[in-house]
């Protein structure tokens, strides 16, 4: 499972106990107390963040989790806009915007070599003229 050290570099550090998760099941292990807290909240239905908005009911084990499904009540409020020529969406986090970018660079790209000349094909020793012979 590794080794957790206390200080900032295994060479001078010495090692710490580590923290086990005692859910049945469960083979994790953490260098750190609040670290196992944290992820004792995922083994459990009481989830202690709930959405406040009405009518919603998701609960989450983190509220980290709650703030980022918060943006889904507030699409207004995605604060990522895609900036390609044309383009109106918008995220509510930078890592789904980059994976939305990258279907405008493949369809760039597309476009890009379907307009460039295309090679022969292998073996054609022709020099692209057409011969009157």
């Amino acid at each position: 499972m590794g080794l957790c050290f206390s200080g900032t570099t295994a060479a001078t550090s010495q090692p710490v106990e580590r923290f086990y998760c005692t859910f049945p099941g469960c083979t994790k292990s953490f260098c750190r107390a609040y670290s196992l807290k944290y992820h004792q909240y995922t083994h459990y239905d009481n989830a202690p963040f709930a959405c406040p908005e009405p009518g919603c009911g998701k609960k989450f084990s983190h509220q980290s989790r709650l703030n980022r499904h918060l943006f889904s009540h507030h699409p207004d409020e995605r604060s990522f806009p895609c900036d390609y020529p044309g383009c109106t969406k918008r995220f509510s986090q930078k890592c789904h915007l980059k994976i939305h970018q990258i279907t405008h660079q493949r369809k760039r790209a597309r476009l890009t070599n379907a307009a460039a000349p295309q090679p022969p094909p292998p073996g054609d020793t022709s020099d692209g003229f057409i011969s009157d012979v």
